[in-house]
């Protein structure tokens, strides 16, 4: 299946107008499709407790985010879908706690280096009505790093994975902590690493305060040859230096104290990540390749194909090389031999 590709710049307003217009079929189709939308977040949102909220989100985001609104304005705009959507549908992993104390599942993500090798893998998860819609999206906003997103029709770019054009990467765990406050999005927060030019300053944006509930970052740098894992919630965050080989799924590893949802693919993944970990081999490409294609658990794989009682797939697996500053995109398990989507990581 071929990557679908999306180039522009300009204003934020511009960029989300251009989107818009570009996959507003696709975005139609999306949203028409999602049970979640129609099903809990706009039956909850029509309620005076939910407009409430709603006006105190729109607010807060203005304050702190007005860029991003724009993008989010423009993009309603030329897609010809309501905004409010686009907005509830960008909070809705704040949503899915306000709602009915639910949990988004999905991802994997495997880092490693050493002397030979900095790199780390993920596979974006995520519910079948995703499947075969998402994007690469290349956008040089005005007075920013050009970056490249995988991006959510209808979505924000950020809330997978991608890099910019000095060199930092990223990619994104669903984390699902028991509180959920009334504050800013961790879809903008994600977005707002593409602005950064080192992982301190990556890693100051996804700990900033106010944040609304919890995430799992992986940050890394091509200028630095560093990798980082970061862990936040709502009040508090852990960041760990990779200095070997790491495994996340989704929940909490370091931050233990914190009270949380763990689901049992989640475990099962992770168990496996260790399994890899454990071997007391010299990680290689080879290796990562092998674990994000790993099916050896039946019930609940790390590349996932929303067999039950798994209800979730994998959509896209990026590998990012730091060290060829390379990010590389498959759309099948990249299994060793299959060849995928490469791209450049900045001019380095």
């Amino acid at each position: 299946m071929r990557i679908k590709e999306f180039t522009v710049s300009g204003s934020y307003y511009e960029i989300g107008f251009a989107v818009g217009s570009r996959f507003k079929d696709v975005i139609h189709e999306t949203f028409d499709n999602h049970k979640g939308l129609h099903e809990e977040f706009l039956v909850y949102h029509r309620t005076d407790d939910g407009q409430t909220r709603y006006e105190n989100l729109i607010a807060l985001h203005e304050k702190e985010y007005p860029h991003f609104m724009d993008e989010l304005k423009g993009m309603a705009e030329g897609s010809g879908r309501n905004f409010e959507e686009l907005f509830l549908m960008n909070m809705r992993g704040e949503y899915a706690g306000y709602v009915k104390d639910g949990a988004l599942k999905g991802c994997t993500t495997f880092s490693v280096i050493n002397k030979n090798n900095a790199l780390f893998a993920h596979n974006e998860d995520g519910l079948e009505v995703f499947k075969g819609s998402l994007y690469l999206l290349r956008a040089k906003p005005d007075g920013m790093p050009q970056f490249t997103a995988l991006t959510y029709p209808g979505f924000l770019s950020g809330n997978s994975l991608g890099f910019n054009d000095e060199g930092i990467c990223f990619s994104i765990n669903n984390v699902h902590p028991e509180y959920i406050a009334e504050g800013v999005g961790r879809h903008f927060i994600a977005r707002s690493i593409f602005e950064a030019k080192t992982i301190e300053e990556a890693v100051a944006k996804v700990t900033r305060d106010g944040r609304a509930t919890g995430f799992n970052y992986t940050l890394a740098s091509v200028k630095q040859r560093r990798i980082v894992n970061v862990e936040v919630c709502t009040t508090c965050h852990h960041i760990k230096e990779i200095d070997s080989a790491y495994c996340h799924t989704n929940h909490f590893v370091e931050l233990t104290d914190v009270k949380q949802k763990i689901n049992k693919t989640s475990a099962a993944r992770l168990k496996r990540g260790y399994d890899y970990i454990n071997s007391n081999r010299l990680l290689g490409k080879d290796e990562v390749l092998s674990f994000i294609s790993d099916t050896q658990n039946a019930v609940y794989p790390v590349y996932r194909d929303c067999t039950p009682p798994d209800d979730r797939v994998t959509l896209m697996t990026a590998v990012f090389d730091i060290d060829l500053a390379t990010c590389t995109f498959y759309s099948q398990a990249p299994k060793k031999g299959i060849k995928g989507l490469t791209l450049s990581i900045g001019s380095f």
